[in-house]
């Protein structure tokens, strides 16, 4: 038997929560596990945001020199699908 601790990643990483209580050792590992599989699809979102957010911003880019004469309709086309990898 032992204590559970949550924490939770923070500017300064404290502890956000904890459960009090006693729990078997098998409570702790499926815990634990479960916490871990959270953490990785909250990090791969993040993942996954972070490239979409960057995506956008290039195309920004790239629109706004084509509508301010600086590209081609051609040179335009071609900036847009090396950005989408299409």
């Amino acid at each position: 038997m032992g204590l559970f601790l949550i924490y939770t990643p923070t500017d300064n990483s404290y502890v956000k929560r904890i459960c009090k209580g006693f729990y078997s050792d098998s409570q702790i590992a499926e815990a634990y596990k479960y916490v871990m599989n959270e953490r990785k699809n909250i990090l791969a979102f993040k993942d996954s945001k972070d490239e979409s957010d960057s995506y956008s911003d290039e195309l920004r880019k790239v629109k706004k020199l084509y509508d301010e004469g600086i590209l081609t309709e051609e040179e335009f086309k071609k900036a847009k699908k090396k950005i989408l990898d299409i």
